[in-house]
């Protein structure tokens, strides 16, 4: 990196001096005046179109408290895992994974919106590592397991921060969910293949096997996700603990990476680095993920989780953002939504109400016209399979539909 000094007087009295970044060759390079004209532009979104959107009250409380779950001891949950039986009602919360992805980006504000103005590159990759961080956040005090999308169910949502969001089950056997969101500037999309294994000692682990990816302008990000664990998972949900093991490696296209270690005996603490296209350490990182990223020896954090609500144990361990996720704001929301979204399913409502009958009555329908379904001849709506270079993976990608047919409610649609 070349670092060069030139005099910027913007009046008499001002003649302080600037610095300005040359990257080398095949690296993004920015000069002060375009750097001035992005975070004017951004600076005009953040300010006037965000102004423009009315915060919307979302619930911040589940209609009931989450239902008592019972322990299935060991031999019977090996049972069910080896025979493909149904677990339990009680061992679900009321969301999809459609719905759960989502609250991934719940701090993207605080991170993507921040990394798409900063000038320097080892601040966007900061930010965007605090963003992969962050995306663990919500899932400290979960105890249950969300439900299993039907094969071409759907999700979508919109933020008052200014993103939006959508997802696709695009696979039964094995279980692929598809997802994609757009903010100010940056993509994130992701194709989640997770395959659980259980083991005798009462462990449940999955850990994904694609990367997750972001656009920010013309800056390419990838990483891994670590690996989640489940232990005492035959016990009643109150004994259950989740715990994240592994390390998360993340490379930009401009030549910077950054690793971020999670261990799962030091409860939810992180820690990392930043490199240079050198693999020279450049930055250390220090945090939480379900509290805050910062760079050591400063004060300022990458990003601050939301504390979760005081009764969060008492609803499934959700933050105030999951608990919005499985309602529909207003009528109108839910005349221009697809009868595939995840929010029309009965089980979800039931047990969200602590009906546990009727959830388990509603469940065990819902799988049945599953079962009777023919996936070799399912379309797939939203997303298709492409080739991605940076990671040289084959990923479900947005084919750049979805919201063009909600504005028409989706009546060209079959």
């Amino acid at each position: 990196e070349v670092i060069c000094k030139d005099k910027v007087a913007e009046d008499k009295k001002d003649t302080k001096l600037k610095d300005k970044k040359i990257l080398k060759k095949g690296k993004i390079c920015l000069s002060e005046e375009i750097v001035d004209k992005k975070e004017e532009r951004l600076e005009r979104l953040l300010g006037g179109e965000l102004e423009k959107i009315q915060p919307r009250k979302r619930r911040d409380q589940l209609p009931k408290p989450s239902v008592t779950g019972e322990e299935l001891g060991l031999r019977q949950l090996m049972a069910i895992v080896a025979r493909r039986l149904p677990l339990p009602i009680t061992f679900f919360e009321p969301l999809t994974m459609l719905q759960v992805l989502c609250e991934e980006l719940r701090y993207s504000g605080q991170t993507l919106n921040r990394a798409i103005s900063a000038y320097d590159p080892i601040d966007r990759i900061a930010y965007v590592t605090a963003f992969a961080v962050s995306s663990y956040s919500g899932m400290v005090c979960r105890k249950q397991k969300p439900f299993n999308p039907l094969l071409g169910e759907t999700f979508d949502f919109v933020s008052d921060e200014g993103w939006k969001y959508h997802a696709e089950q695009v696979s039964h056997h094995p279980s692929i969910t598809a997802a994609h969101a757009e903010g100010l500037n940056w993509e994130w999309w992701q194709t989640l293949i997770s395959t659980p294994k259980t083991t005798w000692s009462g462990v449940i682990e999955a850990t994904p096997e694609l990367p997750v990816r972001v656009r920010l302008g013309k800056e390419d990000y990838c990483w891994n996700r670590v690996k989640v664990i489940v232990e005492n998972a035959a016990s009643a949900a109150e004994y259950r603990k989740l715990k994240m093991d592994g390390i998360m490696n993340m490379k930009c296209s401009n030549g910077y990476t950054s690793t971020v270690i999670f261990r799962k005996d030091r409860q939810t603490e992180v820690c990392g680095s930043i490199m240079d296209s050198r693999g020279v350490s450049v930055v250390k990182l220090f945090g939480y993920y379900d509290r805050f990223l910062q760079k050591v020896n400063q004060k300022d954090y990458l990003f601050e989780a939301i504390p979760l609500p005081k009764n969060a144990n008492q609803y499934y361990g959700f933050s105030q953002f999951a608990c919005g996720l499985n309602e529909f704001l207003n009528n109108e929301e839910k005349l221009s939504a697809p009868q595939t979204d995840s929010r029309f399913r009965p089980d979800l409502k039931a047990l969200e109400n602590a009906d546990t009958s009727r959830a388990v009555e509603a469940k065990a329908n819902i799988e049945k016209l599953q079962r009777a379904r023919n996936e070799a001849i399912h379309k797939r709506m939203w997303f298709e399979q492409r080739q991605d270079l940076m990671t040289n993976t084959t990923l479900w990608v947005c084919n750049g539909r979805y919201w063009q047919a909600k504005e028409k409610k989706f009546k060209d649609c079959h």
